[in-house]
């Protein structure tokens, strides 16, 4: 095809390209951010405990002061304590100007990368929203949930999706619209059956969807659909096996919830007993710091309400004392307990009522009424503001705004389809005007496709007599090898026979030095024989790396001393996981070598360096250095690697590269630096922990 037609088509495929991209956009990146620090993950798990103890003042500045500690912050740490005090200053020290300073920070931590991280993002958009249903702002409260569930339906698995569904039913049950509340619940319990990857999806989401169900039918007044799920709720918890700590007292406190909650309904039910049975031990497991020390009095006032009902009068004057202190605590910490205390008023007053205290009965029944027709008035305009509605209009917009980008895309296709008839006649053409040299350039290619099937050929017969002369030296290799073994076998026997006798000291010392010699020389070869075969299971132990390079010193020192060499070792006292005469084969060979090629007098340094999670040993000589023209093939079987020491020694070649197997089997890295002339230092670096 000539030179212009190619370029035309060239320039019509970026075209093409070009609109396929306009019309469908791209799909966002895989790439993750940093995941939270476990330093951040400590500082909140605490600030929630100070939080559900009370301690509310002392939550937020702890929370401050230590993440201003921290020496370095990620986006996704700065996000997790803006979350936290955006959250605390929404529902628990109301301040929502400070709140919606906090959701504007969680926002610039992830803009420009929401499709990276569409939890968090989603996360939040809904915060924004519950912003604005503080404000009173219920429209725009309710568009955000909207963005917020469309953006999750789009880019989250079903079983992430399931808790922002959840958290819609939340708002419907704080709305006042129990029924409605339900689907949203049900929902996501159905999903939560299908993902079961951690203890939060198989036990704390669970239960709390649970929970929350049971509350639903409980205030429509079903009873028994409450009781139902709350037992559901409780045999869950009981049956869970937290594997620690935190989880362990995250069930307790769990337990103490759903019980408190169900013996409410047997109280409702009229079973005192059993009420009062739930009730008390709900108590006792939550009124106690670190627990749900605020559901606790809520379990309190049910308790009083049964115990004024059965006529247990002192009793009940007992609980309502304590829980007013509790009350009256949680007050003073800048927390709102006007629910509570509104509870309270009312079961004071129908306690005076019980023992004639008319006095008590004016005074608490005003309060009572006082207090219920300010909490009325904070919470108007919450009930009849309408989500559905607000859902449906933004899904009226979103169907308008599809429409109109329909319409925009039958545009383009119209134009693409125009441009592409236009081409489509001008292919015709190209081929039309080149089919007249088809025919010749046929047998020109015939007579080429001929030759090549005769040089493959010629190929295929070459390849062949390689492959087979590389398995006759691979045969060649383990025969040697294999013939080896006896001889060092006798070796090793011998020693073992003559360690039997009495020796002196340094008898002992060099028959053991023999002893191991022997047993890694028996390693050596069947390295050799193994040279091909499949990367091995290691046998890995923990290892004095210290004592192991000692010993490998001490066992070369000698070999140094022929040439006045010295050997220095700057060691550190540190454990590593491995097979231990692999790695002494390998830090051995890296010091023969350095004895090897260094001069007589040289000074040969061994090193050691912890650097985080790695240890890097350093074997540093000053000797005659590697020539350039071998550095590429330095860790392969290759004869170009081969050279004499200084005094004549010879070198095989396998050596480096049997040590740059076994590192790599341990998951290390082994390297050099050289420079000829100057010396060469070679590095090894292997993992610590266990792998």
């Amino acid at each position: 095809m000539p030179k212009r037609y190619r370029n035309i088509f060239t320039v019509f495929s970026y075209f093409l390209i070009c609109f396929q991209i306009f019309l469908f956009g791209c799909k966002p990146s895989k790439n993750s951010l940093p995941q939270f620090s476990n330093e951040a993950d400590s500082i909140i798990l605490k600030a929630n405990r100070l939080q559900n103890d009370g301690h509310l003042n002392e939550s937020i500045h702890y929370i401050n002061s230590s993440f201003d500690q921290l020496k370095s912050l990620n986006e996704m740490d700065l996000w997790s304590k803006y979350n936290f005090c955006a959250n605390h200053f929404i529902n628990y020290q109301p301040e929502l100007h400070q709140a919606n300073l906090y959701v504007d920070s969680m926002q610039m931590s992830l803009k420009g990368i929401e499709r990276q991280n569409p939890e968090l993002h989603v996360l939040t958009v809904f915060m924004y929203a519950d912003v604005l249903i503080a404000q009173k702002r219920y429209n725009e409260a309710f568009q955000n949930y909207y963005d917020g569930r469309e953006f999750a339906r789009k880019y989250l698995d079903s079983c992430t999706y399931k808790k922002f569904s959840y958290h819609l039913g939340i708002v419907r049950y704080r709305q006042g619209q129990y029924r409605k509340a339900i689907p949203y619940v049900k929902q996501s319990l159905s999903k939560s059956t299908k993902c079961k990857d951690s203890f939060s999806e198989t036990v704390t989401s669970p239960q709390s969807y649970l929970n929350t169900l049971a509350l639903c039918y409980e205030k429509l007044g079903q009873l028994d659909s409450a009781a139902h799920y709350y037992t559901q709720a409780l045999n869950l918890l009981k049956n869970s096996k937290p594997t620690n700590k935190a989880d362990r007292d995250f069930v307790n406190a769990a337990k103490g919830v759903v019980m408190g909650n169900l013996g409410g309904v047997w109280g409702k039910m009229q079973r005192s007993d059993l009420a009062a049975q739930y009730l008390k031990e709900s108590i006792l497991i939550n009124d106690r710091p670190g627990y749900e020390v605020v559901d606790a009095i809520t379990a309190q006032l049910k308790l009083i309400d049964i115990l004024i009902n059965d006529e247990k009068y002192q009793e009940a004057n007992e609980y309502l004392e304590s829980s007013k202190k509790r009350i009256d605590w949680h007050a003073a910490q800048n927390r709102d307990v006007d629910q509570l205390r509104s509870k309270w008023y009312k079961l004071r007053w129908q306690y005076a009522e019980r023992i004639d205290d008319k006095n008590g009965v004016y005074s608490y029944s005003k309060r009572y009424i006082q207090l219920k027709d300010s909490l009325y008035a904070i919470n108007q305009g919450m009930v009849p503001a309408d989500m559905d509605n607000a859902f449906k209009i933004k899904e009226q917009q979103h169907n308008i705004a599809l429409l109109d980008r329909d319409n925009q895309i039958k545009k383009l296709w119209l134009v693409a389809a125009s441009i592409l008839v236009a081409m489509a006649a001008f292919t015709v053409y190209v081929i039309w005007s080149n089919l007249k040299r088809t025919t010749e350039n046929v047998a020109s290619l015939t007579k080429l496709n001929h030759r090549i099937e005769v040089q493959n050929e010629q190929m295929q017969k070459v390849l062949s007599d390689l492959e087979q002369s590389h398995s006759d030296n691979t045969e060649l290799m383990r025969i040697v090898a294999h013939d080896l073994r006896n001889p060092l076998e006798g070796i090793k026997a011998i020693v073992d026979l003559m360690q039997t006798h009495d020796k002196n000291e340094e008898d002992r010392q060099m028959l053991t030095m023999i002893h191991e010699a022997s047993k890694n020389s028996l390693e050596l070869v069947a390295d050799l024989l193994h040279l091909k075969s499949a990367k091995e299971e290691l046998r890995k132990e923990e290892i004095d790396l210290d004592q192991l390079l000692k010993y490998c010193v001490d066992l070369l020192e000698h070999k140094a001393s022929e040439k006045m060499q010295l050997i220095q070792l700057d060691s550190l006292k540190i454990n590593i996981y491995g097979h231990r005469e692999k790695l002494w084969r390998v830090l051995s060979n890296l010091i023969t070598n350095a004895i090897k090629f260094s001069d007589e007098g040289s000074l040969i340094v061994v090193g050691v360096e912890q650097k985080e999670e790695q240890v890097q040993i350093t074997v540093k000589d000053k000797g005659i250095g590697i020539p350039d023209d071998i550095k590429a093939h330095l860790f392969d079987i290759s004869a170009n690697s081969k050279r004499l020491g200084t005094k004549g020694e010879k070198s095989y070649g396998l050596g480096l590269f049997i040590s740059k197997q076994i590192v790599e089997l341990h998951g290390g890295q082994i390297w050099f630096e050289s420079e000829i002339g100057k010396g060469s230092t070679f590095y090894v670096s292997l993992p610590i922990k266990a792998n």
